[in-house]
């Protein structure tokens, strides 16, 4: 079982966004950040040095970017969640005790930009995994998410084989919440290759942009990429300036490629 943490500072200097201070403990850790020659900003790679999330695990990872500051993170790879422990079967059946988890949690200050790009999560045949993604953004900050979600190692013929899957999300500013989200797949209890779930698909991506530059007709532009690009999906205009967008597909490759689309398209570059 591994409690891995992540802390790290961002703040604006001469122009640049400097890694001003970061920390973190095993199996987690930050590749050499480089710059971003167009934005002056820092592009930051999260590693993990294990096979992937084990019952048990509990990863807590902290952004703070200050005033003017702005970062793009990304990952290695794909999140893999590997199988749940259990107790010994009684009355109610073989009961999970563990789950892995990981905690996300940002402030993004006054002008500031963050960008999160983590890889899909795969949840393993027995996996139960929850996600947990806390921002809070100040005046005038903007913000970008892409998470995308695998029916699993579908290749090895384990679609829809986890326990349990819940992901959390919830971004806010001074004003009071501007996103509030809770998905909670549990294959033995609903088909999730039905119409209402995933369908003939294997990925769910969810992507989410805040800006006060967005235009007005944001979920319009959003919508048609979709259409554009043959991706299944919807999109939904957000409070003060964001939109929200839901996508299904068979690979998320192709799901992010649309996610990109749509974030260049709405001036957020």
């Amino acid at each position: 079982m591994a409690n891995g943490h992540l802390f790290a500072r961002l703040k604006l200097q001469n122009g640049a966004t400097r890694l001003i201070e970061h920390r973190h403990s095993a199996p987690l850790k930050i590749a050499r950040p480089f710059p971003n020659p167009e934005n002056g900003g820092l592009e930051i790679c999260v590693m993990d040095a294990s096979p992937g999330l084990l019952s048990g695990d509990d990863y807590h990872l902290e952004w703070m970017v200050e005033a003017g500051a702005q970062a793009r993170i990304t990952t290695q790879g794909a999140t893999r969640v590997h199988p749940a422990g259990h107790k010994t079967e009684d009355e109610s059946g073989a009961i999970p005790i563990n789950f892995s988890r990981q905690c996300v949690a940002a402030h993004v200050g006054r002008g500031a930009r963050l960008e999160l790009w983590p890889g899909a999560t795969i949840p393993f045949r027995g996996a139960n995994f929850r996600g947990e993604t806390e921002i809070f953004l100040e005046e005038n900050a903007s913000f970008s998410l892409f998470e995308c979600l695998s029916a699993g190692r579908v290749a090895s013929g384990e679609a829809f084989e986890f326990e349990q899957v819940q992901l959390k999300t919830r971004i806010s500013d001074q004003c009071g919440p501007l996103y509030c989200a809770q998905n909670r797949f549990i294959p033995a209890q609903s088909t999730l290759q039905n119409s209402f779930y995933f369908g003939a698909a294997t990925h769910w991506a969810n992507f989410i942009v805040m800006s006060p530059h967005i235009p007005k007709d944001a979920a319009k532009i959003a919508q048609q990429i979709l259409q554009a690009r043959a991706i299944s999906g919807a999109a939904s205009e957000l409070p003060r300036g964001g939109v929200a967008v839901s996508m299904l597909g068979n690979r998320a490759h192709d799901l992010k490629i649309a996610a990109l689309g749509i974030q260049s398209q709405l001036c957020f570059t």
